[in-house]
């Protein structure tokens, strides 16, 4: 997908723009480091910390990158120029690492990451804590049609009752 900046002239393009009941938007930006692979590589000592400073470097840089991307505000303006109301309810950025093994390695290499993450309004993630989002997301839709049938329940009941109360 693509989306415009608020001034309608920016195109962004996270890798995936997930549009979820209860106007939740997750906004997913996949990233990754060599250092990943050098780090599991690593030979000996120095390699290994040479690896580990290396992905706290380029994972830094990836982070401030997509903070200044500012996903939130360009999903915001085009959610309101196509209609879909003034804005979503949550926009939640994921910045998509290729496993879990690369979240432990980053949390190793820079402690402070999650931190850092969480001020800029960005949640990293692997595959396992994205299919979490995407179960929550079930459970939000489940919600959601349990509203609907409880709605259409009641207004059925109340037509039942009308219809058979004593004039």
């Amino acid at each position: 997908a693509t989306v415009a900046g608020e001034d309608g002239e920016r195109r962004l393009r996270p890798d995936a723009l997930v549009f979820l009941p209860s106007d939740t938007v997750l906004v997913i930006d996949s990233k990754a480091s060599k250092f990943l692979y050098d780090a599991a590589a690593a030979s000996d000592d120095a390699a290994a910390e040479a690896a580990r400073q290396g992905l706290a470097d380029t994972m830094n840089k990836h982070l401030k990158a997509l903070a200044a991307k500012d996903y939130r505000s360009a999903v915001e303006a085009d959610y309101k120029r196509s209609g879909k109301g003034e804005r979503p309810r949550r926009i939640l950025s994921l910045m998509y690492l290729p496993n879990e093994g690369a979240l432990e390695r980053l949390a190793a290499a820079d402690p402070d990451f999650t931190a850092k993450a969480a001020r800029a309004e960005i949640i990293p993630v692997g595959p396992a804590s994205l299919a979490s989002m995407i179960g929550f997301a079930r459970v939000e839709i489940d919600l959601g049609r349990q509203a609907a049938n409880r709605e259409q329940i009641v207004e059925a009941a109340r037509a039942l009752l009308e219809a058979i109360a004593p004039a």
